[in-house]
């Protein structure tokens, strides 16, 4: 009897700790085989989709909240750079978050080719308290299966076709697509590094535009002129310089990395609007 009831409050405890997360119904679509390459996720057939939604309103918690994507064999991660308290902003602006395509492949913040098996992936939101992450939502999985015949392997090809095939993975990471952040702080920008590594260094150039009127960030990035651009980029992250040009409030941008002089993903931030005293 005394079993029971232990059992019966750990029932009602996880419940009430369900029923307490600010985000909730995580949707994650993947096919069942997707590509071996996590970089080939954000397109065609194996086109990864995670969707998430607040339970309740959306407070600065939740806009502040961090989301967790790794990829899992046997509850050990296999793929994924990033921890609890490292992962990229969520970037909540509405009740329902999708993040689809080359945008949700970000999140992981590495690609990876993976052997054939079965996988997880793992997807969880949390807020950083004191440089600890902390839970808001529960831990969602998508199990798939990676065939034999669908491994893929860059050996056996030169180096300027594992360049050219790598830029196609590369992905920015943050701010996140749809992100707003303060027009007085220096935002650092991150992306995913190519891969797979090529033999010779690569160097990567950051581009930001103003997006004007009814713009696409396709046409913003590639017909107007540049507010700041900086090339011979060693690493994949940039801090956004203090004598850079100053990014005006209530403002679009657009921000894309190039490596090996191929444009990869690009993303979209606001400026927030100055509020008068």
């Amino acid at each position: 009897m005394k079993k029971i009831i232990t059992l019966l409050l750990l029932v009602l405890s996880a419940q009430a700790m369900a029923q307490n997360n600010p985000i909730t119904a995580i949707n994650i679509s993947l096919p069942a085989n997707p590509d071996a390459n996590t970089a080939n996720w954000g397109t065609g057939t194996s086109l990864l989709n995670i969707k998430a939604s607040v339970n309740g309103r959306l407070d600065a918690l939740v806009q502040e909240s961090k989301i967790l994507v790794t990829i899992k064999k046997g509850g050990n991660k296999v793929c994924g750079s990033y921890a609890s308290n490292s992962a990229p902003s969520a970037g909540f602006k509405v009740a329902t978050q999708v993040w689809d395509g080359a945008d949700a492949v970000a999140l992981l913040g590495e690609g990876c080719t993976l052997p054939p098996g079965d996988y997880e992936l793992s997807v969880q939101f949390f807020s950083v308290r004191g440089g600890v992450g902390v839970p808001l939502s529960q831990e969602t999985t998508k199990a798939f299966s990676i065939k034999g015949n669908e491994q893929q392997t860059f050996r056996d090809k030169t180096n300027v076709q594992m360049k050219e095939s790598a830029v196609l993975s590369l992905g920015v990471v943050s701010p996140a697509n749809g992100a707003t952040i303060s027009a007085e702080m220096q935002p650092r920008f991150t992306w995913t590094p190519v891969i797979p590594r090529p033999t010779e260094p690569v160097a990567y150039k950051i581009k930001i535009v103003e997006i004007v009127g009814d713009q696409s960030p396709e046409q913003a990035i590639h017909t107007n002129k540049p507010i700041f651009e900086k090339d011979s980029l060693a690493s994949s992250a940039f801090q956004y310089p203090l004598n850079g040009p100053v990014l005006i409030p209530g403002k679009k941008y657009g921000w894309a990395i190039e490596a090996n002089k191929k444009l990869g993903a690009i993303s979209v931030f606001t400026t927030q609007k100055t509020t008068k005293r």
